[in-house]
């Protein structure tokens, strides 16, 4: 939010669904909504009664916010759409997608630990059980003792989820459309590692993963003198060429463990960016939540299209990835150029053509 005496503007933050990155979207607190209205009305000099109206309303306007990016979820399951692994820590993918609570038989402990140990959230206990009560923690008056069962059954649900109640239930009113699609529900009776990989991207891209999603479609258009002679040479580019170089760069960025590391955390290392290059989408979702998602491997004779020496083409729209038929007469060092020259040329470009 921004003020002035005049005005108290929303500024909205973007929210990183279809990124794979660091910036985790993790819903804001209560506490911090209601802190930074109150922070900024001590400019409005209103009444009582305007002030908290106008409160009311800018929590209104927040709560349109996550109801929009809940129902932007929904529209991504309900057209097998994945959404980045990064987007969201898991701990909030299993209590939006599930409802389940810390504490509750659907969400099993060793998994809460490992969730919020991937968030930067585990509570250091020594001293604190059996000692001190939930209200000596959080400064409140909750005089619950913290026992390692209520560490998870009351502590960790209140501190974690229902201090987060403005932007949760607004976000899971976009993402049932206030109750008439009841994904929780249904997702509650699943497990959690198979939700995720409904709803989710693979965290991780192998060359395995990405040759496994390919589907070739030899002599897609135009036409050529011989056929069989065409698709014989296509296959093999398809199998010895493309498919091995996706192996081999992988290879590369593995040796290079530095380089590695460091373009797996900036979403750049070779594989990503062919994935991007073919589907706009710098990740791949998981077999079991999107069976029907390929990368189709056009090789086209129509000149229309592509001539025999141009770069590779790519429709992410479709996920295709067009090549000309005559597959650069199955030269591995030219293919290879001319793929690197196309991904660069077109970083950062959105619905390639």
């Amino acid at each position: 939010m921004y003020a002035t005496q005049e005005n108290i503007e929303l500024r909205q933050k973007p929210i990183k669904l279809f990124e794979s990155t660091d910036e985790g979207f993790i819903p804001v607190k209560n506490e911090m909504i209601i802190d930074n209205i109150d922070r900024f009305q001590q400019f409005d000099n209103s009444s009582e009664k305007k002030k908290k109206k106008r409160k009311e309303d800018i929590i209104e306007r927040v709560q349109v916010y996550y109801r929009a990016i809940g129902r932007i979820m929904l529209h991504c399951l309900a057209t097998n759409h994945p959404i980045s692994s990064a987007a969201m820590p898991r701990f909030f993918q299993n209590v939006l997608f599930r409802k389940c609570l810390p504490g509750e038989n659907g969400y099993h402990r060793s998994d809460i630990v490992d969730h919020l140990i991937s968030i930067g959230q585990p509570m250091k206990l020594d001293g604190v059980l059996d000692v001190m009560t939930i209200g000596d923690l959080l400064c409140d008056d909750d005089d619950t003792l913290i026992t390692s069962d209520s560490y998870f059954t009351k502590l960790l649900p209140k501190y974690l989820v229902h201090s987060r109640s403005i932007a949760l239930d607004a976000l899971r009113e976009g993402l049932t459309l206030n109750g008439l699609v009841n994904i929780p529900v249904q997702f509650c009776a699943l497990p959690f590692g198979v939700v995720s990989k409904i709803a989710f991207s693979n965290p991780t891209i192998s060359a395995d993963d990405v040759i496994a999603f390919l589907e070739p479609r030899y002599n897609a258009g135009g036409e050529c003198n011989d056929k069989q002679l065409a698709k014989e040479e296509q296959e093999y580019f398809f199998n010895n060429i493309l498919k091995k170089l996706l192996k081999e760069k992988e290879e590369e960025e593995h040796e290079d463990k530095k380089k590695q590391d460091k373009d797996l955390e900036t979403g750049k290392s070779f594989l990503s960016r062919f994935v991007s290059f073919c589907t706009g989408l710098n990740y791949l979702p998981h077999r079991i939540g999107n069976p029907d998602f390929s990368i189709i491997v056009e090789f086209n004779f129509d000149p229309d299209e592509c001539a025999p020496e141009s770069l590779p083409i790519a429709h992410t729209c479709v996920n295709t990835l067009k090549i000309h038929g005559l597959v650069y007469n199955n030269d591995k060092e030219k293919f290879e150029e001319k793929l690197a020259l196309a991904i660069e040329n077109t970083e950062g470009c959105f619905g390639m053509t």
